[in-house]
This record gives structure tokens, C-alpha cells and sequence, in this order.
């Protein structure tokens, strides 16, 4: 078949002009396009969010003394609370200052038995006990506590025991001071102890100022008499100054206690004021209460009377507790007897042991 070259070029031009136009169409109608969907952000870990950028700030420290002049309040002398009276826990116990005694104004001339004197650093009386011999341990009737020969020179020695008030004025003085690992005085049991914290001192619970001191330990005694100017009695000072030459039983001679005579198990629960009982209970050389009312502390240590003479004695060197000398208001009559020894421990601060002291121009 003869296909006529002048038409099919023809036909061929018409298909390409009508190709053409369809494209052109295509180019200038837009075919329907998907709706756009803006693309969300997929969710991004806590620590990947974008965060909004960072604008450039300063770090400021905290504040100081030297970068900022109003934050910090500037310190102002506020006045010190003054403490109220009330009872306060014991203060810290500070180191122990060194103790001047102070000094006894002995008479010049020479004493006799029945002098007295009053000393100034706390207005005890003090009586004075001549010197002598005695047979000391020896109870006539009774048991015998390694009886041996005692010479003694003159001494003096406190009419009473000391008081809460006395003791209350030398803690203010000198504090509450540590020795052997305690103080002083136990201020902790309250129910006990009869010298209470008062503001920023010490004083006497009402109604005790003239009581014997109690809850003492042995140091606390000792420092004590060291700082009236005089010392704890030996025990061959107490029993003499309790029984003198004739070998008395108890203070007073050989008859009964009583409760006129001293306060012992059954006169009372307590122990009552010093120098308040019947002048029939006071020993050969005037002193008071040394029978019952509360033991008292003696110098010595404890330990085996020896068996030969012995002139001013002042017991062992060493050991490891310390005598107690007449009895308390809890003793039985026994414990009352002017011999009769008790040891307690250096530390032992008990409701029941308090103290005298003694001094002598010859030391």
C-alpha cells in the first residue's frame, strides 16, 4: 500500500500541535494536589526537646560579702538575753585556776580547850582541841579496831559541818571544777543535791542554806578546806576532836544515842540543820554533829591501823579510797560509835556524806 508523503506529514504535524496544546494544559491547570500537611515534629526524649535558644546571660554567683552590699544583713549588736532565775543545766566544768588558801588569824598567845575563833573566809567557828594521847581504835565494850597509841599536837577544828550556803559561796568563787573525773558537787540529781544553778551561779534550794552540803566528792572537800586555809582532819584528828582523852564511846560519853543527842536512823528522814540539836550531843571540845546528820571526810586513805605508837598520823600514802568518819541520819547507833570507820570510793558524791575541816598554826 502507497502511503501519500504530503498527508502524512500533514496528519504528523496536527498529533504534534495537539501533543503540544495537552502539555501546555497540563503546565497551566494544576492537577489536584494532596492537601499539605505541615510536617509535625516527631517527639523528641525530654532531653532532645528543642529548647527555645539560649539568650546570652550573665552568671551571677551567690551572694557575698564582696558581690553584693543588700542581701547580706549586716550583724548588729544585739543585746545579750540576760538569764532569767531559773534553775539551768550545769555549765561546762572550766580548768582547775590555781587556789590561793586563804589565811587562819590564829591567836598568838596559846589556846586553851574552849576557845573559839571565827574563820573570815567563810564564817565558820572553829574550836580548839588541845593536843594529847589517846588510845585510837579502842572502844571499851565494843569491837575493837586495831587499838594503837596516838600522839596528836593542838589543832583546831570546825564546829559544825560545812553548809550549803558556805560550799554555794566557794563554787561561785571557784566553780564547779573536775578532779578525779567529776566535779565537785552533783548538781545533776536534783531530788539529792540541796545546791542548785540559779541564773548564772550557785545557791542553796530553799530552806537548805544551813543544811550540811551533800553530793560532794572527796576532791571537792578537800579543795574546799584548802581554800578556807585549812585541810580535811586526818582520822586521828576527827577521833580525837570526837572522843578526846577519855576514850569516849560517842561525842557526848558512853550513854545511848538519842535523838536529842543526833540525828541517826529513826529521828528523821533528812538531815537537819548543822548545830541545831541539844547541846547535850556536843563533844569534849565543841564541836557539833559528829555523831549522825551526815559521815564526814577524812584525810586518809583507807587501810590497816598499825600496831605500834604513832605520833601525828596521816594514814597510807596511796590507795584507793578514802575514810568517812560519824555516822549519818540513815547510820544505826553502831555506825554512830566515835571509832567506827567507813571507806568510800574518791568520787562517790552520796546524800548522806558531807565534811568539816581543820587547821593548826603549826602548818
Amino acid at each position: 500500500m502507497i502511503i501519500n508523503t504530503q498527508n502524512s506529514f500533514v496528519i504528523l504535524a496536527l498529533s504534534l500541535f495537539f501533543i503540544t496544546i495537552s502539555i501546555g494544559g497540563c503546565r497551566d491547570a494544576p492537577s489536584p494536589q494532596p492537601p499539605q500537611v505541615q510536617p509535625t515534629a516527631t517527639p523528641k526524649p525530654v532531653s532532645e526537646v528543642e529548647q527555645p535558644p539560649e539568650q546570652p546571660t550573665m552568671t551571677v554567683p551567690p551572694p557575698t560579702a564582696q558581690s553584693t552590699k543588700t542581701s547580706t544583713p549586716t550583724p548588729t549588736e544585739t543585746p545579750t538575753p540576760i538569764p532569767t532565775e531559773t534553775p539551768t543545766s550545769e555549765p561546762t566544768p572550766t580548768e582547775t585556776p590555781t587556789r590561793v588558801p586563804a589565811v587562819i588569824p590564829f591567836p598568838d598567845n596559846p589556846s586553851e580547850l574552849g576557845d573559839t575563833l571565827i574563820r573570815p573566809a567563810d564564817g565558820m567557828v572553829m574550836v580548839y582541841v588541845p593536843g594529847g594521847i589517846f588510845e585510837m581504835g579502842s572502844l571499851a565494850d565494843t569491837e575493837q579496831f586495831d587499838p594503837h597509841t596516838v600522839t596528836l599536837d593542838a589543832f583546831w577544828i570546825d564546829q559544825t559541818e560545812v553548809t550549803n550556803a558556805q560550799f554555794a559561796a566557794f563554787l561561785n568563787d571557784q566553780g564547779n571544777q573536775k578532779e578525779g573525773g567529776v566535779t565537785w558537787l552533783e548538781v545533776e540529781q536534783m531530788e539529792n543535791a540541796q545546791i542548785e544553778l540559779w541564773g548564772s551561779g550557785f545557791q542553796p534550794e530553799s530552806g537548805k542554806a544551813d543544811h550540811p552540803v551533800i553530793e560532794i566528792s572527796w576532791y571537792g572537800a578537800d579543795a574546799y578546806c584548802q581554800w578556807v586555809g585549812g585541810w580535811l582532819p586526818t582520822e586521828a584528828e576527827w577521833e580525837y576532836a570526837a572522843r578526846g582523852p577519855e576514850e569516849y564511846i560517842y561525842p557526848w560519853g558512853n550513854d545511848a544515842p538519842t535523838c536529842e543527842r543526833a540525828q541517826f536512823g529513826g529521828c528523821g528522814d533528812y538531815s537537819v540543820p548543822v548545830g541545831s540539836l541539844s547541846d547535850e550531843g556536843t563533844s569534849w571540845c565543841g564541836a557539833k554533829d559528829m555523831a549522825g546528820n551526815v559521815w564526814e571526810w577524812a584525810a586518809d586513805w583507807y587501810g590497816e591501823y598499825p600496831s605500834e605508837s604513832q605520833v601525828n598520823p596521816t594514814g597510807p600514802e596511796t590507795g584507793e579510797r578514802k575514810m568517812s568518819r560519824g555516822g549519818s541520819f540513815l547510820s544505826a547507833p553502831d555506825s554512830l560509835h566515835t571509832a567506827y570507820r567507813l571507806s568510800h570510793n574518791t568520787i562517790g558524791r552520796q546524800p548522806v556524806i558531807g565534811f568539816r575541816c581543820t587547821g593548826s598554826v603549826l602548818y
